[in-house]
This record gives C-alpha cells, structure tokens and sequence, in this order.
C-alpha cells in the first residue's frame, strides 16, 4: 500500500473499531508496515498485521519486535517442507519457521505485548500434518495456533480442497470427519498448558458465523479503492462466482475522496440497508458466501 493511501485514509479511522493489514500480497513487502502499526497505536484499535513469515527478518521483524502492541498473524499452511512447497509452491519452509522462532525472541527481548498467532490453513493435501505444526508452533514460542479452512481461492477446482461445508466444496466425509477428530485431540495434547489452540468447526453454524461481513466491514486496497468486502476488489479475486466485477460497486477512492464521507455516502448507505432489509446487493449475487445467509438474512463473509 502507499504510503499516501494509508496516510489520506487516517484521520477517520477514529471510527473504526478495528484494523487488520492484510490483502492479496505479503503486507510486510511495504517499508511503511511499522510506520502503519505506530500511527494507529494512538487510537484505541484493534489491530491485527497478517504475513507468510518470509519477510519476517532483519529490520522490519526489529520494528515490529518494537512496535506498540498488536496482534501478529504468520500464516503457515504445513508441517514439512515437502508440503509446504506443494501449498505454496515454493520450497521456503524452514525460512518461515525460522523466521517465527527468531521473531519470538527479539520480541521478547523487548518485553513487548504483541501476540503472535501461527495460522494453519486446513486442507485435505496438509491436514494431516496438524500435529507435526502444532509442536513446532509450541517450540517457536508463539501464544496461539489457529487451525482455520479454507475459505478463498483462485478456482472453484481448487475449493475441492476444502474439507468443511463450504458453499461450493464437497459434503464432509464421515470418515474424514472421525480422522480429523483424532488429529485435533492429538493436537490438543502436544499444545496443552504451553499453546492456545484453536480449531475451526467443521461444520459452519450460523451462531459461529456471527453478524460480520460487508455490513459492518470495509476493504481499502493498495490502489485507495474502497468496497464493502475485500471479495468485491477490482483484482477480482472471486472468479469462480457470477456476475464478474463492475466498477460502479467501488465506494470512492481515498486519494480523491476522504474516507470520512465516503464511509457516510449515500450508496454506502444503501449497500447495508439492502443486506439489513435481508436483500441481496446486486455486487454480492453469485458470490458463495452469499449462498450460507444465516437466518438474520445478512452475510458472513470475510
């Protein structure tokens, strides 16, 4: 993100109740993700940086090391290289695992207050190696271990990966269902007293789900544009769902317009009270998550 999009969008981030820095890249490829962490500290967020870990070295893992406290989520979807490379198609796991461990000391060094979450992106190819991740999580130091599904992807093909009732995946086995809960107790036991451990459901309640999405989030992108989701994105990172992408369903862009009045627009406005009146807004048809309305009618997605 420039510098000047995160700068013009500050001032009213005073109504906002939190903050996370994330996106379609790896946050921590900006120089400006310790300056980002220091100006929000002044406000009474929470605030969230979401990062594969690779970059997590030198400098920048000293700044945030540093920094005034948030929450640090490094996102590692395996428990072997081989796996890791199969995931995320390169071979650079022990990079990130070392990077984490190392990151743990410096912030302890400095008696920092941040939490360090290792996240764990379930998926038939790397469920299995839960365990092995788990104690290495508990070995790097870090506070807590999120085990979450797979949500997003590039391809519908790619969502058969999933392994929970995801609008557009498969039905959950039985017997893949009664092996994942053998994982997770055993994971249970390697994290106990020393990691907090925290498993996704697999399956999807409306109650787990609780009120979030576009009606109460928005999504800043690196370009200033402003959506009600990061799903509805001029990137168009949903390919797999109907209609395509259109223009008119971006809010305003902060480096025309401040964020202030565009978050008070009028079509902003009419966006929410279309998903509160639990009416479909036109930028949302076809998008899976559109598909699990939870019966307060309103959408559940990221």
């Amino acid at each position: 993100m420039p510098r000047a999009v995160f700068l013009n969008s500050l001032p009213a981030l005073q109504k906002i109740e939190s903050v996370v820095f994330a996106g379609w890249g790896e946050t921590l490829m900006s120089p400006y993700a310790p300056e980002w962490l220091e100006a929000v500290s002044t406000r009474d967020y929470q605030t969230a940086l979401v990062t594969n870990g690779l970059l997590l070295d030198g400098e920048m893992a000293e700044k945030l090391a540093s920094a005034p406290p948030f929450t640090l989520n490094v996102s590692i979807d395996a428990g072997t290289r081989e796996t890791y490379a199969k995931v995320r198609g390169r071979d650079r796991f022990e990079q990130a695992v070392d990077n984490l461990t190392e990151f743990m000391k410096r912030r302890n060094r400095h008696h920092s207050r941040t939490g360090v979450e290792w996240i764990y992106v379930m998926m038939k190819s790397n469920f299995r190696e839960l365990p092995r991740a788990v104690a290495l999580a508990r070995r790097s130091g870090v506070d807590k271990f999120t085990a979450k599904h797979l949500e997003l992807a590039a391809t519908r093909q790619f969502m058969d990966e999933a392994i929970w009732n995801y609008p557009t995946s498969p039905d959950l086995a039985p017997e893949l269902a009664e092996e994942m809960a053998a994982i997770e107790d055993e994971c249970r036991r390697i994290a106990e007293g020393k990691l907090i451990l925290n498993f996704h459901p697999l399956i999807h309640t409306d109650e787990y789900w609780g009120k979030s999405g576009p009606v109460f989030k928005m999504f800043l992108s690196h370009e200033g544009n402003v959506t009600a989701c990061s799903l509805i994105s001029p990137n168009n990172h949903r390919p797999f769902s109907d209609p395509g992408f259109d223009r008119n369903w971006i809010l305003g862009n902060v480096l025309e317009k401040p964020l202030e009045q565009i978050i008070e627009s009028e079509v902003y406005r009419d966006f929410q009270n279309e998903w509160l009146s639990q009416t479909v807004p036109p930028p949302c048809r076809g998008c899976p998550f559109s598909l699990r309305l939870g019966e307060d009618g309103l959408c559940h997605a990221l």
